[in-house]
């Protein structure tokens, strides 16, 4: 069977659940113009995350030449999923259901592939999960403890440029959740965060000013958002990496 072929049978037809269940952001990567570069995605632990029964990969800058995913669950098994595929800008895969056909909790995402020669910029990569609403773990947008991580809503590099701005896109609001709060964490190096521009699903924004110095491994507070529950559709980070770090930060964004 092709690799197109298959695909095919792994992608799932998602017309009449959308009111069961719910797309939440993974992660997001940006690729090299190097061939099949590995990039790999850390998600949270299986207790403060979802479960998903599919996976869809879409470019949101760039155009992408995907090889390979290759999922890991939380109890060790991988699920290596052959895209053979060129993701334009703007594009996407389609939901690739996982394997055993059931809800899993994913651990890890390694995407193999690398930027098109023809694409002016790096390709930016955003992965998501489909949940149902009744899935295990926290409940979108519910109120959780200081300690926890929340929900991912994705992640950036930032330049070691003075006032990089680095823009996650979060995607309509029908199928994500609201959130209350934000944080930041420094997953890698060390950053110098500025701003975080929030827009919501009904256009208005809020600039919070975070004016922290984040270590590797530190994070910020939980920052409150206006209104309550909202569902944020872009998240914009203002700042830069810190000149004594040796590799660019890398920054993840969390809503809760």
């Amino acid at each position: 069977m092709s690799a197109t072929a298959l695909l095919s049978c792994l992608c799932l037809t998602t017309a009449g659940k959308a009111r069961a269940e719910q797309v939440v952001v993974l992660g997001q990567t940006t690729l090299a113009y190097s061939e099949n570069e590995s990039y790999v995605l850390k998600l949270a632990d299986c207790d403060r995350q979802p479960r998903y029964s599919a996976v869809k990969l879409q470019s949101l800058r760039g155009n992408a030449d995907l090889k390979q995913v290759t999922l890991v669950y939380g109890n060790g098994e991988v699920d290596r999923l052959p895209i053979v595929k060129r993701l334009n800008q703007g594009t996407e895969t389609g939901w690739i259901a996982l394997q055993g056909d059931r809800r899993r909790c994913i651990s890890r995402i390694t995407i193999v592939g690398d930027t098109s020669n023809s694409s002016a910029s790096r390709a930016l990569l955003k992965v998501m999960g489909l949940t149902p609403n009744n899935s295990v773990g926290p409940k979108p947008g519910s109120s959780t403890s200081s300690s926890s991580q929340g929900w991912l809503l994705g992640e950036t590099l930032l330049a070691f440029a003075e006032n990089d701005r680095e823009v996650l896109n979060l995607g309509n609001c029908d199928r994500q959740p609201r959130y209350q709060a934000v944080k930041v964490r420094a997953v890698r190096g060390s950053a110098d965060i500025k701003q975080l521009s929030l827009r919501f699903g009904d256009g208005t924004t809020q600039q919070l000013n975070v004016r922290e110095n984040l270590n590797q491994g530190s994070e910020t507070r939980w920052i409150d958002l206006q209104g309550n529950k909202r569902c944020i559709t872009r998240i914009t980070v203002v700042g830069d990496t810190d000149d004594r770090s040796q590799n660019r930060a890398l920054l993840q964004v969390f809503g809760r």
